[in-house]
């Protein structure tokens, strides 16, 4: 069960790209002196981001592994169940005849797929769609926020030196550079 980023949803949709204003490298400008120092730069970091994310990922994911059995668990609970009923018809409502949640993603990869250049009424199309969404999924992911709030607490004392360990890690690996020297501003 993944727990949708409904602000980011209802400003943007479901794109996932959002342009940004910061403008490239030109390497054309750059010298060979200079387009080889990046590039050597960019490769040790682009290595040690890989060493990094591996060590940090080999210890998050058993904790995250049981955090995730857990709040998958919570698709059970009849709250949840009864909200989900509710979101259903509130598709139903706004014209999205749909069985469940599922459906819904099968319609919106309908409207996505209808074209790589879509037209502004194809644009606003799926903006509409996905405030539709936000605004029917919004009370089963307060139910769920509760649950999962309230399973929280359980969560950290089972799991208290795991958690530790993880932020220890993690600790660790912000103060320390690319090349494995601590960072002038570890201490």
């Amino acid at each position: 069960m993944h727990m949708p980023d409904l602000p980011y949803i209802q400003a943007h949709g479901f794109d996932i790209f959002v342009p940004t204003s910061v403008p490239p490298v030109d390497y054309a400008t750059l010298s060979a002196g200079e387009r080889a120092a990046r590039d050597k730069a960019g490769a040790e970091c682009s290595d040690a981001a890989q060493r990094t994310e591996q060590d940090f990922r080999s210890r998050l994911t058993p904790l995250f592994g049981r955090w995730e059995a857990a709040v998958e668990g919570l698709q059970g609970n009849d709250a949840v169940i009864k909200a989900y009923a509710g979101f259903v018809t509130c598709l139903h409502g706004n014209g999205i005849n749909v069985p469940d949640e599922a459906g819904f993603f099968r319609y919106l990869d309908a409207i996505v797929s209808a074209g790589t250049n879509p037209t502004a009424d194809q644009s606003a199309r799926k903006l509409q769609v996905a405030r539709v969404y936000v605004t029917c999924i919004r009370p089963v992911e307060n139910v769920r926020i509760a649950l999962r709030t309230s399973y929280r607490q359980t969560f950290f004392s089972d799991n208290a030196d795991a958690l530790r360990g993880l932020q220890q890690a993690a600790n660790d690996l912000l103060r320390t550079s690319p090349t494995g020297s601590p960072t002038p501003n570890s201490s």
